[in-house]
């Protein structure tokens, strides 16, 4: 999960230690924030988005009379899902500690 996010956190790092080195430069500041806002609101948008996913399967295997082949791929599914839920949680507590370590330098 965080393969690929990997670059971006780094670059956060980065600008946090950079930030840190220096806290009068306030244009450093406000792009990280950017930064920051940008990459949270597009994790909780995913996260809105796989929970809709998962509601539709839901509903699905509920309405629907499924083989049972095909209810367990749904329930498969639904699992992974989940585990995507909980990743991504946990990716906008990373991003929201770098709005903590913000904080921590002022």
């Amino acid at each position: 999960m965080f393969e690929r996010h990997r670059t971006n956190l780094g670059k956060a790092a980065l600008q946090l230690h950079a930030l840190k080195a220096d806290p009068d430069r306030l244009d450093l500041l406000l792009e990280l924030q950017r930064v920051l806002v940008k990459r949270i609101r597009s994790v909780e948008r995913a996260i809105q988005t796989t929970r809709a996913g998962i509601g539709a399967l839901r509903t699905s295997l509920r309405r629907d009379q499924l083989p049972k082949d095909r209810a367990k791929a749904v329930k498969r599914k639904i699992a992974a899902g989940e585990g995507r839920v909980r990743d991504l949680h946990h990716l906008t507590f990373v991003w929201r500690c770098f709005g903590d370590g913000i904080a921590a330098i002022y």
